[in-house]
């Protein structure tokens, strides 16, 4: 089970970096794979020794920042998207009164 604690502590570092690089190519793919590995972890809560919890708490700690921080890029990202629609609406409109 550790080696799997810390498959999930190298996978949301990669993840982290990926993030901080803008870089969103295959960020589905590995935000799939962190899923499973929760999943694979909590569908086996016996094989964790009381020692792997607070470690544990830390992963899940760090996957939730992750996740706001990729939340607030995607919120951001919209944002700047109706930004950029609305501008081309209002040259558009520009256009069609000359």
């Amino acid at each position: 089970m550790q080696a799997k604690l810390d498959d999930l502590k190298l996978a949301l570092l990669e993840l982290d970096e990926q993030l901080n690089e803008q870089s969103f190519e295959d960020l589905a793919e590995k935000l799939n794979a962190i899923q499973l590995s929760f999943e694979q972890i909590f569908t086996h809560p016996e094989l964790l020794s009381p020692e792997q919890f607070p470690a544990l708490r830390d992963i899940e700690t760090r996957y939730s920042q992750l996740y706001s921080h990729l939340v607030s890029l995607q919120l951001e990202t919209k944002k700047e998207l109706v930004g950029l629609v609305k501008n081309k609406k209002k040259i558009g409109f520009y256009s069609q009164s000359k």
